[in-house]
């Protein structure tokens, strides 16, 4: 007998580090999504996360997703400060960037490798190297 119609919420919580002489990490988490996946796309939500480079040129970190296929992603992170109400981060719910070329897995990496202060997505393999260069637009 198999299983149907069942769902699964995938929580992505995200916690800035608070700076000098502030604490490390703040109560709530600074940036939250939640979805609802289905069995069919489990393997869609299954995915190696990157937080640490800005690849759009905006100046914020992009979060930069791999999935089990080995297809990578690039979601935006905006920031809206308000004086009252503090600091307010949100996760674009759509890709920015959509890479379709499959990747390997094991040996993916974001760093700057032309030194222009982007990430760039990295993928090393046995006989192959791919490289997505990130660019600013003016």
């Amino acid at each position: 007998e198999s299983v149907s119609d069942l769902s699964f919420t995938q929580s992505t919580l995200v916690f800035f580090g608070g700076g000098k002489g502030g604490p490390v990490f703040s109560r709530n988490p600074d940036l939250k999504e939640e979805r609802s996946i289905g069995v069919d796309s489990i393997g869609t939500a299954l995915t190696r996360n990157f937080l640490q480079w800005d690849c759009s040129g905006d100046g914020i970190a992009d979060l930069v997703q791999v999935g089990l296929d080995g297809k990578v992603s690039i979601r935006r992170v905006s920031k809206e400060s308000s004086f009252f109400g503090g600091d307010r981060w949100e996760l674009e719910s759509s890709p920015w960037k959509r890479f379709d070329r499959s990747l390997g897995l094991i040996r993916i990496y974001v760093d700057d490798v032309n030194g222009d202060s982007l990430g760039d997505v990295v993928s090393l393999r046995a006989n192959e190297l791919i490289v997505f260069l990130s660019r600013q637009r003016n």
